[in-house]
């Protein structure tokens, strides 16, 4: 039973006890002495009451203090596992810099080496770039390098061959480099025996029996006539050549004929090499033999 309660019980039982005393024709003294006892006994109560508070705010004061204790062992329960946690935070958050660490050197590391390959790639296509500088300032130099007097004659009077036909006659000439102009054209013409004949006949001793004459004319590449500025091969092939009874005439462009000495002649052909060009005829000679034109 709590003090209160136990405080009002006594005070019931104190009136009571009055009461049942003022009925029972008492005597004052002893009346007096029930009432002494009875508030003797409520002080006592009351003092009993104020210790058993005192009792109970120590109690308190006990359980506050197990309460803060126990408080305090919780914050520095929380604390330490706090504090752990931290600990074991910044540990990951260590180890985890030493991972980003160890990652960033490796990234380096990767990168310093791929900076390593870009700059090994980068000297050889500067070595490549100094090569094929060297290579085209060769190239360049070949090309701007002064040509000799022979490969300009080459250039521009390169060797000539051509062929012609006309009045049953193949004409077929070579000229070495420098005989004629880059460009140059032959062109044989057909020339009638009447024309020349008189003249050829003055230029040869015996008997003319017959005549195959042709015009060799040279064009350069403007189209003026134009002559071999040395001697050129020339050959003439024709089924009125015969090995022996027959002479090559040239006829300038002022009608004197001549007949050449110094020819080669073969089956149906006949080879010379002048630097004259205008009419040449192959002139068939005999004694008893007529005239063919």
């Amino acid at each position: 039973m709590k003090p209160r309660n136990k405080r009002i019980w006594k005070r019931i039982i104190t009136i009571l006890l009055v009461i049942i005393l003022s009925s029972s024709h008492f005597s004052n003294t002893a009346f007096a002495e029930a009432v002494s006892d009875a508030l003797k006994s409520e002080s006592t109560v009351e003092k009993e009451t104020v210790v058993e508070k005192d009792l109970d705010l120590l109690e308190e004061e006990t359980d506050t203090e197990a309460e803060t204790e126990e408080e305090s062992s919780e914050e520095t329960s929380e604390t330490e596992e706090e504090a752990s946690e931290t600990t074991e935070e910044e540990t990951s958050e260590s180890v985890s810099e030493e991972e980003t660490t160890a990652e960033e050197v490796t990234s380096e590391e990767e990168t310093s080496e791929e900076e390593t390959e870009e700059v090994t790639t980068e000297e050889e296509v500067t070595t490549e770039e100094t090569t094929t500088e060297e290579e085209t300032t060769t190239e360049e130099e070949e090309t701007t390098k002064v040509p000799s007097k022979e490969e300009l004659l080459a250039e521009n009077y390169p060797a000539f061959t051509q062929r012609g036909f006309a009045n049953d006659v193949i004409v077929d000439v070579e000229a070495p480099v420098g005989a004629f102009p880059k460009g140059t054209t032959m062109k044989v013409t057909k020339v009638d025996s009447e024309k020349i004949e008189d003249a050829i006949r003055e230029a040869v001793d015996e008997r003319v029996l017959k005549i195959r004459a042709v015009d060799i004319t040279f064009f350069d590449a403007e189209g003026k006539v134009i002559q071999p500025t040395g001697e050129i091969s020339v050959k003439l092939t024709s089924t009125a050549i015969k090995e022996e009874n027959s002479e090559i005439v040239h006829i300038d462009d002022e009608g004197k004929a001549d007949v050449l000495e110094e020819v080669e002649f073969g089956k149906k052909e006949a080879t010379f090499h002048t630097d004259q060009f205008s009419i040449y005829a192959i002139v068939v000679t005999g004694e008893d033999a007529r005239l063919l034109v």
